[in-house]
């Protein structure tokens, strides 16, 4: 396994925290390129023996929104032709999508900076870029989201009887050098407030920053509100937290962010003047 086609399936779990757990099973069973990953479906994860229904929700949401990476288009262009051992220099060289591979116009000088210099590659090379530049190529750049949700019941709501929107997200205290750890939160649209498991809180080591009185339909409540902040890759949110039985984001958070949302996924996407 060369160490691109690792990055691909990174590249691909680890935003939804499953590298670790099924990185291994990716690359036992094939599933190592990017068109795998764009077109997986129930059968894939079957055949890789992954039936937590939890991961299989969230690997076939990431699999809907999978865009190819530049780098990737010429990895797996390199590979159609066994050539992909070049692609390392190739992209060091700044051709790092085919569009620019497309616009190749001295073979020879580009074949001897790559350190293309057996004859059957240089001519398999020369044959691969006159092919492409006949095909009017067009590699479109579509908006990656910053997060992918899916419907499901967290666990502390498994005897629900229908499934809410949700979302793997990191939480931290605003101290610096905090520790970061990675939570699901349950969407709740018709809430202002975000909600931490008291184990969470206490691991974290939030401080009280004030206490607020919440009323019920039949009591009146005295809460403590924690200072944390929510993160999503490089979007960072200063959030205050109530304790409750499960984790969970409200408006406060949801309007940081464009959404889109469908009846199997939902795409966390950045704020149009944050681009």
């Amino acid at each position: 396994m060369d160490d691109f086609t690792t990055l691909i399936i990174r590249k691909f779990l680890e935003p939804i925290g499953l590298f670790d757990r099924y990185h291994s099973r990716f690359e036992s069973q094939g599933y190592d390129c990017e068109e795998d990953l764009c077109m997986l479906d129930d059968s894939d994860l079957d055949q890789m023996q992954i039936n937590d229904l939890t991961d299989r929700c969230e690997i076939l949401a990431a699999a809907k929104t999978y865009c190819k990476s530049g780098p990737g288009e010429v990895y797996h262009w390199l590979r159609q032709f066994s050539l992909e051992k070049y692609h390392s220099k190739i992209v060091q060289l700044g051709y790092n999508s085919l569009c620019k591979c497309k616009q190749i116009a001295e073979m020879d000088d580009f074949m001897d900076d790559v350190e293309i210099m057996i004859p059957g590659h240089r001519k398999r090379v020369i044959r691969m870029i006159e092919k492409l530049k006949e095909g009017n190529v067009i590699i479109s750049e579509p908006e990656q989201p910053l997060a992918i949700g899916c419907w499901m019941k967290p666990e502390p709501l498994q005897k629900a009887e229908y499934e809410f929107l949700c979302i793997k997200a990191f939480v931290k205290s605003p101290e610096s050098d905090s520790m970061c750890i990675q939570e699901r939160f349950m969407i709740d649209t018709g809430s202002d407030v975000v909600t931490l498991q008291p184990e969470i809180i206490e691991i974290l080591g939030l401080n009280i920053i004030r206490t607020v009185t919440s009323h019920g339909v039949h009591s009146v409540v005295e809460k403590q509100l924690y200072a944390a902040v929510f993160k999503i890759r490089d979007v960072e949110i200063d959030i205050e937290v109530m304790k409750e039985s499960y984790n969970s984001i409200g408006v406060c958070v949801m309007r940081h962010f464009r959404h889109y949302i469908d009846d199997q996924t939902h795409l966390w996407l950045r704020k149009c003047e944050d681009k």
